[in-house]
């Protein structure tokens, strides 16, 4: 591939907006799903296969998930608030590309202190929050992973045109034996 053709089209503004969007896309997902199931939009078996993607990342307990018209969220609370989060993160990084810094790792201990906090609770003393509540405590642990996630999507332009530039295809030295 071209250096100057990945270039101008692979930037990181694009990326961090593609990013953005493929976020927003996954989080709307998991509350689409059920507010078709209520319209009796989908049949069984379409339903299921929407669910499948989220089922690797999330387990998707009944309990543990939002009602959403009579029907429970593709993901659990605590997966839904880390979704949201991350997408609003990833909205602020690629509206903000350039003028943002990412935060020191003490901001991202301070945001998922009350995740890991529920979490423990609900292992030692098997109470935890509702899940209304969940889903609010993980928003920011979401929020600022996704921001560090942002700068590592942002540099990956930078990081595909010095493979390609270091690529051994590419250099002009040949070995010479002696």
């Amino acid at each position: 591939m071209d250096r100057h053709a990945l270039g101008s089209w692979v930037t990181p503004r694009r990326l961090l907006w593609m990013t953005a969007a493929l976020a927003a896309l996954w989080s709307a997902g998991a509350f689409l799903i059920p507010m078709l199931e209520s319209r009796g939009a989908l049949s069984l078996a379409i339903s299921d296969a929407l669910r499948l993607p989220y089922r690797p990342v999330c387990h998707q307990i009944p309990a543990r998930c939002l009602d959403v018209y009579g029907h429970e969220a593709a993901v659990c609370a605590r997966c839904a608030g880390l979704y949201l989060g991350g997408t609003a993160g990833l909205i602020l990084a690629a509206a903000l590309h350039g003028r943002l810094r990412t935060p020191a790792r003490m901001w991202l201990a301070i945001a998922v202190a009350p995740t890991v906090l529920d979490f423990v609770a609900g292992v030692i003393a098997g109470v935890g929050l509702p899940e209304m509540a969940r889903l609010v405590v993980t928003l920011p642990a979401g929020f600022v992973l996704a921001l560090f996630l942002g700068e590592g999507v942002a540099d990956l332009p930078r990081a595909i045109r010095k493979a390609i530039d270091t690529h051994p295809s590419r250099t002009s030295s040949v070995p010479t034996s002696t």
